[in-house]
């Protein structure tokens, strides 16, 4: 491991990024953590008993992905982490401004700040495996219907799925401002449908609301057949931290474990589970019915033939051959993430 540092963890009070923090501070480093609102207890109080725990190690600052202030928060530091960008499920009515404009805006905002910065010397941004691919249509020419960092998404836009969209546009330009200058290292990490046990009872994210309307039902007339990409969000923290402990740099990795159809992941978390009284989907939806009642969920026609039906894989063999990352089996990730949810009352 390399000598304790001093690391700057963008957005620290979301989902990923409490983990980010929790794992750097038991690593030994020091965090200077940035949210959007120090007064708003309900998204700082978690970080805060973190610094508790480790005296003298967290420092908590306000910056804002389209305000800026992320230079004071980078002062001293020799890295940063970039999580901040927002993560939505359900209908966007202005994707310009909910979810390209944040992502884009906030990756140069960040790294404009990283640039007055001497000190840093190490930047890991958040992607997403959306900036490899689009469809899961995609992977049926590819080797072995498998996706690999060198895959790029080159078919979302504005109107087609925009939050791939906004996360591959802010990708690229973090490579294109890494290539300007010569100071600084860039990694991205490209986690699947990330999964796992929060360290916050909220459910304003995209992971946990999933979960939550999973839970609760929405599902129970049956599962369409759509195959994601899922990983433990703890797995995800720590390919982030060990990619600024290792040598490595200049690389895309893909943080995901298991490729599941929505049926195979209900069956998964109500074998882990062993609860019977939760409504879990145990049949397909039928392609027809998904063909009618999905645009009322918010999936468009398009999405529908591009991935309906279609199976794939991505290739994770880097991030554990080159970062040292083990990936910790679904079954210990749906179980601990539904006994969080049952303990804060969340379902």
């Amino acid at each position: 491991m390399e000598n304790k540092r001093t690391i700057a963890v963008t957005g620290a009070s979301g989902y990923i990024a409490s983990w980010v923090v929790k794992k750097l501070l038991n690593h030994g480093h020091t965090v200077h953590a940035t949210v959007r609102d120090l007064s708003n207890k309900e998204k700082t109080t978690h970080l805060l008993k973190q610094g508790e725990i480790h005296p003298g190690k967290l420092k908590m600052f306000e910056a804002d992905l389209l305000e800026g202030g992320f230079k004071e928060a980078f002062l001293g530091c020799d890295s940063v982490i970039h999580i901040a960008s927002p993560f939505l499920i359900g209908k966007v009515n202005d994707p310009q401004r909910e979810l390209v404009d944040p992502a884009l805006e906030g990756t140069r905002r960040v790294l404009e700040a990283v640039n007055a910065i001497e000190t840093i010397t190490k930047v890991v941004l958040t992607s997403s495996v959306v900036a490899m691919y689009n469809d899961a249509k995609e992977a049926q020419k590819l080797p072995e219907k498998t996706f690999t960092s060198d895959c790029w998404n080159t078919t979302a836009s504005l109107t087609n799925q925009p939050y791939n969209y906004a996360k591959t546009v802010a990708e690229k330009e973090a490579w294109k401002m890494c290539t300007e200058q010569s100071r600084w290292t860039l990694t991205t990490i490209h986690p699947a449908f990330v999964m796992g046990p929060s360290l916050t009872t909220r459910v304003d994210g995209a992971s946990m609301q999933f979960m939550v309307d999973t839970m609760r039902g929405q599902m129970k007339m049956g599962a369409p057949a759509l195959s994601y990409g899922f990983v433990d969000v703890r797995d995800v923290a720590e390919s982030h931290v060990h990619a600024l402990e290792v040598d490595y740099t200049g690389e895309r990795f893909i943080s995901a474990n298991e490729v599941m159809d929505l049926l195979e992941f209900g069956e998964l978390v109500q074998r882990v589970t062993e609860h019977t009284e939760y409504p879990l989907p145990k049949k397909h939806l039928s392609s027809w019915l998904f063909y009618i009642a999905g645009p009322l969920r918010g999936f468009s026609m398009k999405f529908i033939r591009q991935n309906l039906g279609y199976r794939f894989s991505f290739d994770n063999r880097p991030i554990q051959e080159k970062l040292g990352v083990r990936f910790r089996s679904m079954d210990e990730t749906f179980r601990d993430m539904v006994l969080q949810m049952e303990r804060d009352n969340l379902i």
